[in-house]
């Protein structure tokens, strides 16, 4: 390669002098010569040889393997070793290089020579290569197709981001996959599997296409409409080594070509009504120029048979329904027909816009003179100077002598314009009239909607012939459904609790075979427990087949919630009878028949104003004989029974108070507290019963705004009952730490003891008013501690084990809701 740049890199003067007279006698130039590493690199590059001669031993801390590494990485020039001799581990480092020759010394200037110009050769081919490559990438990459490459074994070798786009799926994820595995289609008719193309090309070894409606399946199951093709890639031997997959979306063109294909129907609809006219409009004018052309041909010899044609056009122009004007560029009529005549008039050699609209110059806009400019056909409409509506076609006409005239041809559409603005009319009529029904019937259906929602009773209706059921919005509001869900009977009883599924599809296959449906039932709705109660009606065929039928749904969760209220409360007053005295008895009776809380206070405060008045005399009556018996000798178990009378008397007084507490509402008096001194001050109220009970106490000086009073309340009545379930002793655990959910401040406090325990039925009862595990009491020191605790908006919880212990878990906002 003559006029290459060499760059000799020889530490012995007089062989790189030898060896440039060499090189340019070859015709080659020498750009330098350099006798170390350091200064053959900054030789390489000042002047960009094309080829650097190097020689492997140099002096210096760089030897010619480290200069040709750093020339090579920096500036990709080709490097051909000169060497006499060198070590093993030398020449392993030159390896590493990739030098494009060696060149051993002494050398014949013929081996020089070839070394050289294979060097320079190879270096261009790989340079021009590396471009080519990269060119191939980067224009596959830029495509607007998705391209995809297979070896001959449909393995997956190359992808373009459009591809990974369409797929879902990366380069990375899938090279060396087969194809089918990535590139799923099915025909969109019939959604079976499509053949890859791929396969056909590696079998028949040919340009292979999609047919149309193929959908690709991408990785996430979407569905896209495709075209593609798919070619063997050759080598130069005609083998195949490949195959090329380009393929695109064509889910817009699919969308437009639907489009089109609706309005190419309605057009061809409209096309084939014009065109039944004009066939009829043309067969009424075949039979007239058949009569005229039977008349011309009796009147006239074969020789006027040119001039008769000529004369039967004019003759149908002059008969046509519609106008004909033949008009120049200069704005005359060179020919009108009778039609026109009759109704704008004769010229007279006048220009159009003279006669027709008394005008001295043209009209400012003319569409006539359109078809001019364009030499197109046009039409439009015209509002003639006779009042009528015409269709205009205007069309180029060349005359016999060449020139350029206006042919134009007007229909009177006025009475068809006049119809089907009186059609207008009456669409618009029956448009408002439609919008009226549909509003009347919007605002019944909403009122229907709100008196269900009131109701709390929705409605359905089953169809079976057209497979269809529809619910209210009730409906779907009562099953905490969305509104619009696709509904089936598995629909409806996946929402039905597992426990009534047997029985409601039980009811309803027999309501299926004629029997009555009028059941109540539960269901889970967003996890909670709801009741309804559902009526049908179901309508049969004379073959007894079901044809539907419509129905109820009621949610009727308030009423059951109610009725297991009131049964809970009737259980209350039950135990509360059996203790008291017959006064008691006779009004917890009249109070089970109460059925709201503002009854049961009005109840019990009569109770206790009937109570307390002889309790007060009693009380009274102990104290004066207590100071009686004070003074006189007795009977050692007289002291005993009227400790025995106080106790009972003092019971019954704190049974009223209990009662009170429970039925009255809590007001609840807020300030800051330190929720750790309200517990100090609980244990100091319960002191007595923890001498022999080891008490642990966790609680942070956390700040809460509560009613101090009321919780020291509900944690002495806690402690209370943990001591009472260690009578041998045990350890008494409080903690407390604030937290924070759903970005509200809460305090959590857990009671711990060691005790007994409750087992699991009992624990479910011990919310429950009246209800007791202990020997003296009447049940309500934890139904008012919920109570309390439910007042600050707060929760409490039981968990116990048996001869395991007890804790109660409470948890509180560290500020109510109005302080937020």
């Amino acid at each position: 390669m003559p006029d290459a740049k060499i760059l000799i890199v020889e530490d012995e003067g007089i062989e790189a002098l030898d060896m440039q007279q060499r090189l340019e006698s070859f015709g080659y130039t020498v750009s330098g010569v350099a006798s170390t590493g350091k200064e053959a690199i900054s030789m390489a590059r000042e002047t960009r040889p094309d080829l650097i001669l190097m020689d492997i031993m140099l002096q210096g801390d760089v030897d010619g393997v480290t200069a040709a590494e750093d020339i090579r990485t920096r500036f990709d020039i080709p490097v051909i070793y000169l060497t006499a001799y060198a070590d093993e581990h030398t020449l392993q480092r030159a390896k590493k290089t990739e030098p494009f020759g060696y060149i051993v010394k002494p050398f014949q200037e013929r081996e020089l020579h070839i070394t050289i110009d294979m060097a320079l050769y190879k270096h261009t081919m790989e340079r021009r290569l590396r471009e080519s490559e990269k060119w191939l990438s980067t224009t596959l990459r830029s495509i607007g197709d998705a391209v995809i490459a297979t070896d001959r074994s449909g393995l997956i070798t190359f992808m373009n981001p459009v591809a990974e786009a369409l797929t879902g799926w990366s380069l990375e994820e899938v090279r060396h996959k087969e194809l089918h595995e990535v590139f799923k289609i099915i025909n969109l008719n019939t959604h079976r599997p499509v053949e890859s193309p791929v396969s056909k090309v590696l079998l028949d070894g040919t340009i292979q296409g999609l047919a149309n409606h193929t959908i690709l399946i991408t990785r996430s199951g979407a569905e896209i409409p495709i075209d593609d093709s798919a070619a063997p890639i050759r080598d130069d031997n005609g083998d195949i080594i490949g195959v090329i997959l380009v393929f695109r979306d064509v889910t817009e063109r699919v969308r437009a070509e639907e489009e089109l294909q609706k309005a190419h129907d309605e057009l061809e609809m409209r096309v084939n009504e014009r065109t039944a006219q004009l066939i009829q409009a043309v067969k009424e004018l075949k039979e007239e120029v058949s009569r005229r052309t039977a008349a011309e041909i009796a009147l006239r010899a074969s020789e006027q048979a040119v001039k008769a044609e000529r004369k039967r056009f004019f003759d149908v122009l002059e008969m046509l329904p519609a106008y004909v004007v033949l008009l120049t560029p200069d704005y005359h009529v060179e020919f009108d027909n009778r039609f026109f005549r009759e109704r704008f008039g004769q010229s007279y050699g006048r220009r159009c816009f003279e006669y027709l609209f008394n005008r001295t110059e043209p009209c400012e806009v003319c569409d006539t003179f359109k078809v001019l400019k364009t030499m197109a056909p046009h039409e439009w409409e015209w509002l003639g100077p006779d009042g009528r509506n015409y269709y205009i076609y205007d069309f180029p006409f060349v005359d016999s002598d060449g020139s350029t005239l206006i042919l134009e041809m007007g229909i009177d559409i006025t009475e068809q314009k006049q119809a089907r603005e009186a059609l207008q009319n009456l669409n618009q009529v029956l448009e408002q009239r439609v919008a009226e029904r549909t509003t009347a019937l919007r605002e019944s259906e909403e009122d229907l909607n709100r008196a269900q929602a009131v109701a709390h009773t929705g409605s359905w209706r089953l169809d079976v012939r057209r497979n269809e059921l529809r619910w209210s919005a009730e409906t779907y509001r009562i099953y905490g459904i969305p509104e619009g869900t696709p509904l089936t009977y598995e629909t409806f009883l996946d929402c039905v609790h597992p426990d009534d599924r047997e029985y409601v599809d039980r009811k309803w296959n027999a309501a299926v075979s004629g029997a009555p449906y009028d059941i109540e039932h539960r269901i889970i709705v967003d996890g909670a427990v709801k009741w309804v109660r559902e009526k049908a009606e179901l309508e049969f065929d004379e073959t007894d087949a079901l044809l539907g039928g419509f129905g109820t749904a009621q949610d009727i969760t308030e009423r059951k919630q109610a009725e297991q209220a009131l049964r809970i409360s009737e259980a209350r007053y039950r135990q509360l009878s059996e203790s008291l005295e017959e006064t008691v008895k006779k009004q917890v009776d009249e109070l089970r028949q109460a059925q709201t809380l503002a009854a049961i206070g009005q109840m019990v405060s009569v109770v206790a104003h009937e109570i307390r008045n002889p309790l007060h005399m009693i009380t009274f009556g102990i104290e004066n004989l207590q100071r009686a018996l004070g003074h006189i000798p007795q009977n050692p178990e007289i002291p005993n029974i009227v400790e025995e009378i106080e106790y009972g008397s003092k019971l019954m007084d704190s049974v009223i108070t209990e009662l009170l507490h429970y039925v009255r509402p809590v007001t609840v008096d807020r300030s800051w507290w330190s929720i750790r001194d309200i517990v100090q001050h609980a244990l100091t109220l319960v002191d007595h019963k923890l001498r022999n009970i080891s008490v642990r106490i966790d609680v942070e000086q956390t700040q809460i705004f509560a009613d101090a009073q009321k919780l020291t309340r509900v944690f002495a009545n806690i402690i209370s009952n943990a001591a009472d379930s260690m009578p041998n002793g045990g350890t008494l655990t409080i903690s407390g730490r604030p937290f924070e959910s759903e970005r509200t401040a809460l305090l959590k406090i857990c009671v711990s003891d060691t005790g007994c325990g409750i087992d699991e039925k009992t624990i479910h009862k011990i919310y429950e008013p009246f209800f007791t595990t202990k020997t003296r009491g009447i049940g309500l020191g934890i139904p008012i501690c919920k109570k309390l605790i439910e007042a600050h908006e707060g929760r409490l919880a039981i968990a116990s084990k048996i001869k395991q212990g007890t804790t109660v878990e409470i948890t509180l906002p560290l500020q109510n809701s109005e302080t937020q």
